[in-house]
């Protein structure tokens, strides 16, 4: 008579291991992706009053994507180094818990943990008043984001497809789709073409081409072509009203101050730059150094005149 042999019953599965320095680490990533994200929304809340482009108000919901995507590995490794099982979260995920387990793998999600760079962002309170805005860690703060969307605002505001663009470019539609979207840096003469073909004037964006392929600005009136680069700046955000930059800018900035940085006459005020480029999404250590020759050709001229 033959005996079977049965299996020997398995241990039940160990749950998971705690460690307490990474579920640390994820509730600070936690908080700072939280605060970006605070961040985020509110520059999109900003977009939607100025009616900013659409290719502007896109980069930040994707932004925000992207830290969805991230806190919600964070949670899942959070949940297991505090010893928790994930059959919590799994319904939430409407994922298995070993799917869960294999998708957000502790390994990779540390290595996003000291990737992340926290977006250092604008004081609210108290507001400065002589000292720089710090620029946001934000695409759309990329010299080359602020080219492209006034490219497409060119285009929009001409009613030209991309392909037609595509053809007077002699270029395939994909190219001039990444161009568009902040993804390809364009040529000069590929901006002179896409401007010619909306019926615009090239020179009245170069500044933002010069910013976007770090190319030192050659010309002769600094001033003038500080108040291009501002204006462009202005183009490029949706042509923001003047209350609409003002109130943007806190009591840091007065009327008198915004009209002259755009329209002149003479040379603004060094914190009036600095807040204007801020606000319309500029970089000023592109806007100062020009800031500074226009001063220093100011003063040259002015000194020149008193000794006749």
């Amino acid at each position: 008579m033959s005996t079977r042999s049965h299996p020997e019953p398995q241990p039940p599965r160990p749950g998971p291991a705690v460690d307490g320095p990474r579920a640390t680490r994820c509730k600070a990533a936690l908080r700072e992706i939280a605060e970006d994200h605070a961040a985020l929304g509110a520059e999109l809340a900003r977009m939607m009053s100025i009616d900013a482009p659409t290719t502007d108000q896109a980069t930040v919901v994707l932004e925000m994507e992207r830290l969805n995507q991230k806190a919600l590995g964070i949670l899942v490794v959070r949940q297991r180094s505090e010893g928790k099982s994930l059959t919590e979260l799994a319904p939430i995920f409407g994922l298995s818990t070993d799917r869960l387990r294999k998708k957000y793998n502790p390994r990779t999600v540390d290595k996003n943990l000291q990737s992340h760079k926290p977006r250092r962002r604008r004081p609210t309170s108290p507001q400065p008043t002589t000292e720089e805005l710090p620029v946001p860690d934000n695409p759309l703060y990329l010299p080359l984001q602020r080219l492209a969307s006034a490219l497409t605002r060119m285009k929009a505001e001409a009613g030209v497809s991309q392909r037609e663009l595509a053809a007077g470019m002699h270029v395939h539609p994909s190219y001039v789709s990444r161009m568009l979207s902040g993804n390809r840096q364009p040529t000069w003469q590929h901006v002179q073409v896409i401007a010619g073909l909306c019926g615009k004037d090239p020179a009245r964006i170069r500044p933002l081409w010069d910013a976007a392929t770090s190319t030192q600005p050659r010309h002769k009136d600094a001033a003038l072509y500080l108040r291009t680069y501002l204006q462009a700046l202005r183009y490029a955000a949706g042509e923001p009203t003047i209350a609409e930059i003002l109130n943007s800018a806190g009591q840091s900035l007065t009327e008198r101050d915004l009209s002259q940085a755009l329209y002149g006459p003479g040379v603004p005020s060094r914190n009036a730059v600095s807040r204007v480029t801020t606000v319309l999404h500029g970089l000023p250590e592109f806007a100062l150094p020009v800031w500074t020759r226009a001063r220093s050709a100011g003063e040259t001229m002015l000194s020149a005149e008193a000794f006749g």
